[in-house]
């Protein structure tokens, strides 16, 4: 049980290795595009400003409120929505081939306006990454830290099962518990759904294995217990 716990969690971190690699090399250009609307009905005119604190450029929507925005590069962005009698509106993306849309596209986004003062601002976010670096990174370390704990599993069970070391034991047991958890400590549990799967068999694995352990904890202690009475 143990050995397939190791498969397991290898196979989370070659997922996430995957995950860099792909966000790295993927496309080198993205679309993003969709609908402006308000409670009345789809707005026209609205100015969209991209990047607005980097390399600005300004596009408008169409009669039907549709906008499209081509040739953007992979990582965040900010686009600024704009137009008089209503709340300015931010939104951020976060383009990657790897997250949110397997193709790199956004293209059918719906952005709402609300009515009022166009110096008040709101902000819905599509993205928790500030930029591709910060992705790539925590894909990285999460990979890296996945196949450490693997190895910390392997370690468990070899020193088990060749050297009956429960103490081991117990400690690659508790690696196989906690690397499943990972991508919530590098607060990457966004992305964590597109390996969901994988994790949930592996702490599957981890907790039959743990209660497992516990029961032969339990049978020693019993054993040792007897013997010095």
């Amino acid at each position: 049980m143990l050995i397939v716990a190791v498969a397991g969690i290898l196979l989370l971190a070659g997922v996430f290795g995957v995950l860099g690699i792909g966000g790295s090399i993927g496309h080198p250009s993205y679309r993003a595009g969709g609908v402006v609307t308000s409670s009345s009905g789809s707005l026209s005119g609205v100015m969209i400003v991209v990047d607005p604190m980097t390399q600005p450029r300004v596009i408008f929507t169409n009669s039907a409120g549709d906008f499209q925005i081509s040739g953007l590069s992979g990582g965040y962005h900010l686009l600024e929505f704009s137009l008089s009698g209503y709340e300015t509106t931010n939104l951020t993306l976060f383009l990657s081939s790897f997250y949110l849309d397997p193709s790199g596209n956004l293209t059918d986004l719906n952005v709402g306006m609300i009515p009022g003062n166009s110096n008040i601002s709101w902000s819905p976010g599509y993205s928790e990454f500030p930029d591709l670096e910060t992705f790539l990174a925590l894909m990285y370390s999460a990979s890296v830290l996945a196949a450490l704990g693997g190895l910390v599993v392997l370690w468990g069970a070899y020193s088990y099962y060749h050297r009956r070391s429960i103490p081991r034991l117990v400690v690659g047991g508790m690696s196989a518990v906690i690397t499943p958890l990972l991508p919530f400590f590098l607060g990457i549990e966004n992305v964590y759904v597109e390996v969901l799967p994988v994790a949930v068999i592996v702490a599957t694995l981890a907790s039959l294995f743990g209660l497992a352990v516990l029961i032969l904890l339990s049978f020693t202690y019993r054993g040792v217990s007897a013997d010095y009475r």
